[in-house]
């Protein structure tokens, strides 16, 4: 299988995921609120302080994937939003690795879990 990329505009809400395309690790905004990447079950990255208020996570047109709480106030953030990423990608690897590339191909964050 492949990994499984996302454009800007994808967003979900609790109790939904972004999965590679072996369905390895999921990358879930969980029942609870939290933002939880797992890898065959097993939690290996979570967002900071999100936990219990996540409402939605979106990967916004500028390129920031960002959880928003119940008033739609950012409560995380990746730190990517600009002009020039509009365009961008996210990836939920088959390495297990969560990554944002800009448009021309090249990584600007990830989760740091490739293995």
């Amino acid at each position: 299988m492949a990994d499984a990329v996302f454009p800007t505009g994808t967003s979900i809400v609790r109790n939904q995921a972004l999965t590679n395309g072996r369905g390895d690790s999921v990358l879930r905004l969980q029942d609870d609120g939290n933002f939880v990447l797992y890898q065959d079950d097993k939690p290996t990255w979570q967002a900071e302080g999100v936990y219990p208020n996540g409402r939605a996570a979106v990967f916004a047109y500028d390129g920031n994937l960002v959880v928003l709480d119940e008033n739609r106030r950012v409560i995380w953030e990746s730190r990517t939003g600009a002009h020039e990423n509009q365009g961008s990608t996210l990836a939920v690897q088959d390495d297990h690795n969560v990554v944002i590339y800009n448009p021309e191909g090249r990584p600007i964050w990830a989760t740091g879990t490739n293995n």
